[in-house]
């Protein structure tokens, strides 16, 4: 993406319809041309409006992609299981499922995956 003299991006397209590795391409050359420096105020102010709208695009693709990756199971008793799901290494390890820890009733989190029911 060109940026024209007052340091404005043209044709910027809409942050939301943005993936995670345009956003990040587009947020590191707004960071660039701010530490730059040299552009009018209205210029300067545009980019860290972009800067922001664009930041929070990467930590909502983040989140989301996390999300995608982690799935809780709730557990007789009461206590909730966070499982993730590894890639897989091999073939015979398609599905394989890794425990992350174990939230109790009272928020306690147990990443030994050792459960106080008797």
């Amino acid at each position: 993406m060109t940026e024209r003299p007052d340091g404005a991006l043209p044709d910027a397209s809409p942050v939301d319809e943005l993936s995670f590795d345009e956003a990040l391409a587009e947020l590191q050359q707004t960071i660039a041309t701010l530490e730059a420096g040299g552009q009018p105020l209205e210029s300067t102010l545009t980019l860290h409006e972009r800067g922001a709208a664009l930041l929070e695009r990467c930590e909502t693709l983040l989140r989301g992609a996390e999300l995608r990756m982690q799935q809780l199971v709730v557990r007789p008793g009461g206590a909730v299981e966070a499982v993730g799901l590894r890639p897989a290494v091999a073939a015979d390890t398609v599905g394989t499922v890794d425990t992350v820890g174990t939230v109790d009733s009272t928020g306690a989190v147990d990443s030994t995956g050792a459960t106080d029911e008797a």
